[in-house]
């Protein structure tokens, strides 16, 4: 699987390449929302994990901005509360929201290699 993770932390980008590269996944990584929004039209990732809050443009902005032809499972990732998100998660193509900092980042595996029903974490 390819799996594109946006997020401006290398500290949360580095752990999520190393774990999905040690199961076989192809991983990129983009710092921002712009470089995210690049990687989406050049990489043509089957999972993107997409933080909420960045410089330049934001989770939510990039969301409005994936091409209609994309099929890509988008996994929203924030260590706010998915309360204030949630016009966003039901109304766009999200896949889950997942709470930073992760409570047990091999969870995210099972969620998307499909041993997991689709949820909140």
């Amino acid at each position: 699987m390819k799996i594109l993770i946006v997020d401006d932390e290398p500290l949360i980008r580095r752990p999520l390449r190393k774990l999905f590269e040690g199961r076989g996944h192809t991983v990129m990584e983009a710092a921002n929302g712009l470089e995210g929004l690049d990687a989406l039209q050049s990489f043509f990732p089957d999972i993107v994990f997409l933080d909420v809050v960045m410089p330049g443009l934001t989770g939510p902005q990039v969301v409005e901005q994936i091409p209609g032809n994309c099929e890509a499972r988008v996994f929203l990732m924030s260590a706010f509360s998915e309360n204030k998100l949630d016009s966003l998660i039901q109304s766009k193509k999200i896949e889950a929201f997942i709470k930073k900092p992760f409570e047990n980042i091999v969870n995210l595996l099972s969620l998307i290699e499909g041993e997991s029903p689709k949820e909140c974490l």
